[in-house]
Order: C-alpha cells, then structure tokens, then sequence
C-alpha cells in the first residue's frame, strides 16, 4: 500500500477543529492531490487526442498533426516533472493516497513521460504493486514498455510497434510459450483476446524440443 506519512500537517485552529491534527498528512491532502493529478490528466490527452483523430484524416506525419505532438511533448514534461515532486514528497501517489482515479491519472502520466523517468520509478512501482497498491496490469504495462524502448524482448506481451510499411506488430517475447500464464497472473487477457483489440491474430509455434531437432540432424 502507499506509504503514509507519520507528520502531522501544522494547522492554526480552534478546539472545534482539532481532531485533524490526529489526520495524516495523506488523508488531508488526498483530494488536492487527487484534484491535481486529474487535470494532468485531461492535459495528457488534450492535444494527443486532436493528433490522433486529425492523423486519421490527414495521416501522421501531417504538419498540423506533428505540431500538436509537439505541443502535447511539452504537457507531457510537464506533467513528469509536477509527478516527481509529488513522488519526492509522498511517494508514488497510489489509490490509498489518491484514490483510483488519481491513481490511473498518475499513472498515464508516467506511460507517457520519457524512458529515463519509466526506468527510474519502475523498481518503485513494483514495490508498490507487491503491496497491492497498482494493478498488476499497470505494472506489466510499464515493464514491457522500459524493456521495448531497451531493445529487448518483453515479458508479459503489452507492447506492439509500427514496421516499415506502418503496420501494427507485436514487440518480440521472451519465453513466449508461457506469456499467457504470465498475463494472467497480472490479471491480464490472454494474448490472443488482446490482439483482438487491435484486429490482429495471436500465431505462436513453439519450438520443437531440443532431443527432437538432435534426432532429425542425425536422421539420413
């Protein structure tokens, strides 16, 4: 669960108002902070949601579709870098902090910030998963997406990337034959249920086992 700071938050009152020095800085705060990390919401997805409804009529690398790309880059620094500060002070704004909503609004913020910052928060979001403070589908997001923009292959199958002709296809897996069992665990669809979201078909051949392809080398 998300870390509850033990200070208590100064307050000027009188006897009627005293039972809130006994209130965590968290409980008195949530619903500023919860306030705050809705509106960095609704700027991640100003000018990203122009862009992606313009590129369908104008494709994306029309000039009015990269400028508000790169309008929605300096929202998205932004918003990553109001997102350390709350981390700094409070630690990662979980639902015990924030509440659900706030949760996801903080956590869209982090899948849409720079791989340096994805990188250096995920230990933190897997501590925070373990104490069943983020969904298991929000930390397998994040994982998958810091070891996709590595280079290297993901573990549990949520990323997919564009190829040269600007068609969906699914990043490499590692140990694939278990990606399913893996998901699930993460509370996550099978890979075939989600690559139907995308209008693609799940194929997978698993590799034949290794004393089957020595028995076919030494056939004649």
């Amino acid at each position: 669960m998300s870390r509850i700071l033990k200070r208590f938050k100064p307050l000027i009152c009188n006897t009627s108002c005293l039972f809130l020095l006994a209130l965590p800085v968290s409980a008195q705060e949530l619903p500023y902070l919860q306030a705050e990390l809705l509106n960095m919401e609704a700027l991640d997805q100003a000018e990203r949601t122009k862009a992606q409804q313009l590129a369908l009529q104008l494709g994306y690398d029309a000039p009015e579709v990269l400028a508000l790309m790169r309008r929605q880059q300096v929202i998205d620094r932004a918003n990553m870098q109001r997102l350390h500060e709350i981390i700094n002070k409070h630690g990662w704004p979980g639902i015990d902090l924030v509440g659900q909503k706030g949760a996801q609004a903080a956590f869209l913020v982090l899948q849409h910030a720079d791989h340096e910052s994805q990188k250096k928060y995920l230990p933190l979001l897997k501590a925070v998963f373990l104490k069943g403070d983020l969904p298991g589908q929000s930390f397998a997001l994040l994982q998958d997406r810091v070891l996709m923009n590595e280079g290297k292959p993901q573990i549990y199958g949520t990323q997919l990337k564009s190829d040269a002709t600007g068609a969906l296809v699914l990043w490499p897996i590692d140990d694939e034959v278990h990606v399913d069992q893996r998901r699930a665990a993460m509370g996550l669809p099978s890979m075939a249920a989600y690559l139907k979201l995308f209008n693609l078909e799940y194929r997978f051949t698993p590799a034949p086992p290794a004393e089957t392809l020595s028995s076919e080398a030494k056939a004649p």
